[in-house]
């Protein structure tokens, strides 16, 4: 095995050159983070624009169905209002046709 004799500083210039290296490298590795972090933020954001733009054509799409589904009521209660007058006019005509002695 050989013997190397280094100075202090050889040694203090050694490290700080590793130091340097490792740094340098974990710069690039944050850099490459950080990049891969904006790339998904803006994935996730246009993710969440096409959401909100979807839950807002939900939400129209339920108030127009509400609006409909109203109205079909409404006209339900008067077919049925108008349902009630047929029977009874058809109990009057039949009274009627009855009296004249038609039935």
């Amino acid at each position: 095995m050989e013997n190397h004799n280094i100075t202090l500083n050889e040694l203090a210039r050694m490290i700080q050159g590793e130091f340097t290296a490792v740094r340098d490298e974990v710069r690039t590795g944050f850099e490459a983070v950080h990049e891969e972090f904006g790339t998904v933020y803006s994935i996730l954001k246009r993710h969440d624009d096409e959401f909100v733009r979807v839950h807002e054509e939900m939400e129209t799409g339920f108030s127009r169905v509400a609006l409909i589904l109203k109205s079909i009521q409404e006209d339900m209660r008067r077919v049925k209002e108008m349902e009630i007058e047929m029977v009874d006019l058809r109990n009057r005509v039949e009274r009627l046709e009855a009296r004249l002695g038609i039935a």
